[in-house]
C-alpha cells in the first residue's frame, strides 16, 4: 500500500510556559543534588603514568601526591674525609714564623706523616702532608724581618777610643760611637761595640780596655795611674800600652 506524503500543515502544538516550569522543577533540584554528591578534585583518581606509584603500581590522589611531595628528603651523612677536614685543627692567628720555618718547609715539601723529614710544626693545616697550602701560610705570616747587627773593627774600636769620655757638644763626640744615644761615649758604648766586634773577644776586655782609659794619660805617681796597666814600663801609660792591650785582648787567647 502506498501511502502519500500529506502537504497538510499540523495545528501549532500549544505550551503552556507555567506547566513546563513546573514540570522541570524537579529534575533540576535532583541534578543539584547529584552535583552536591560528586568526589572533589582532590579526590579524583589520576591514572596518568606520572600520578602511578613506581612501588604498588597503585594510583595516587593528588592529595597523596602533594604529601610525598612534602615529605622531608633525608640528608645524605658527611664522609669520613669531610669530617676529617672539618676536625683538623685551623691554623692559629696569632702564629708567626722565621726564615728558618720557611727553608724547613721547603726543604720538607711533599713529606707525609711518618716519614722521616716530616714536621709536625710546619703541616700547618694537620691534614698530614706539608704542601703548598702550607708554604702559602708561612710566608703570609713571617715575622718582620729584624735589620742586622752592626759588625764593627778595630778602625771602629780606635774611633771610639778617641773620643772615649767625650759629652754631645765636644769637639771630639763623634755621635757614630754613642751606641746606645745618651749623648755620651762611655763603658756602656765601648761594651755595646765589643759584643759586636769582628773578632772574638775575651770576655773581659771592656772592663780592661776601660780601666786602660781611665788610667790613660798618667803616669807614675798619679792617683789614676796603674801600674799593671804600664804594660811597656815606661812609666806613664799611653798609646803604646792601649795598643799592647788591645793586640792581647783582640788575639783571642
Amino acid at each position: 500500500m502506498n501511502i502519500k506524503p500529506t502537504t497538510q500543515e499540523l495545528p501549532p502544538l500549544l505550551i503552556d510556559p507555567q506547566a513546563a516550569k513546573a514540570a522541570a522543577a524537579p529534575l533540576q533540584a535532583r541534578g543539584a543534588a547529584r552535583a552536591a554528591e560528586a568526589p572533589s578534585k582532590a579526590d579524583i583518581v589520576d591514572f596518568s603514568p606520572a600520578a602511578i606509584s613506581p612501588k604498588q603500581g597503585a594510583p595516587v590522589s593528588e592529595v597523596a601526591l602533594k604529601a610525598q611531595n612534602e615529605r622531608p628528603v633525608a640528608q645524605t651523612p658527611p664522609s669520613e674525609a669531610a669530617l676529617a677536614a672539618d676536625a683538623a685543627p685551623q691554623p692559629a692567628v696569632a702564629q708567626t714564623f722565621t726564615q728558618a720555618d720557611l727553608d724547613a718547609a721547603i726543604a720538607a715539601m711533599g713529606a707525609t706523616t711518618g716519614q722521616e723529614h716530616f714536621n709536625a710544626k710546619l703541616d700547618i693545616n694537620g691534614d698530614g702532608v706539608i704542601d703548598f697550602n702550607d708554604l702559602t701560610h708561612i710566608l703570609a705570616n713571617m715575622q718582620p724581618q729584624q735589620p742586622p747587627e752592626p759588625v764593627f773593627g778595630m778602625n771602629d774600636l780606635q774611633g771610639l777610643i778617641g773620643a772615649y769620655g767625650a759629652a754631645k757638644g765636644d769637639n771630639n763626640f763623634n755621635p757614630a760611637w754613642d751606641l746606645n744615644g745618651d749623648g755620651l761615649i762611655d763603658f756602656n758604648d765601648l761594651s755595646a761595640m765589643l759584643a759586636s766586634f769582628e773578632a772574638p773577644v775575651a770576655a773581659n776586655t771592656a772592663t780592661q780596655l776601660d780601666a786602660m782609659l781611665q788610667a790613660f794619660g798618667s803616669a807614675k805617681g798619679d792617683a789614676n795611674y796603674d801600674e799593671a796597666l804600664d804594660l811597656t814600663g815606661s812609666g806613664s801609660i799611653g798609646f803604646a800600652d792601649l795598643s799592647a792591650l788591645l793586640r792581647e785582648l783582640l788575639a783571642g787567647d
